[in-house]
């Protein structure tokens, strides 16, 4: 499958301001964002009792097509969240797992 990279300035966000968030619940923080920018609540850690802050870096991806979270692994840098869309398709869980022990 063709991979289409968006370019995207932001700012990276120092550990000292992901900080005050770590203890903040996620629905708290959905509703803070007026419900924007925020995955569904259905989504859950693909291990018990693992929770996470930090910026992430997504990607879209169709199902079977584990391309580009492969190229994101050599993307990320260390803090940041891989998410990856597949459209409700749980399939890509495994490669995403993988990906949790690179860093």
């Amino acid at each position: 499958m063709p991979i289409q990279r968006y370019r995207r300035n932001y700012e990276k966000l120092t550990g000292d301001q992901l900080a005050p968030w770590r203890n903040v619940p996620p629905a708290i923080v959905s509703d803070i964002m007026n419900r924007t920018q925020v995955m569904d609540g259905r989504i859950k850690p693909i291990q018990a009792g693992i929770s996470v802050c930090g910026q992430a870096r997504t990607v879209d991806v169709m199902v079977g097509d584990n391309g580009a979270p492969h190229m994101l692994i050599g993307l990320m840098e260390p803090g940041e969240i891989m998410v990856i869309n597949a459209g409700g398709f749980l399939g890509m869980v495994r490669p995403a797992r993988s990906a949790c022990t690179r860093f």
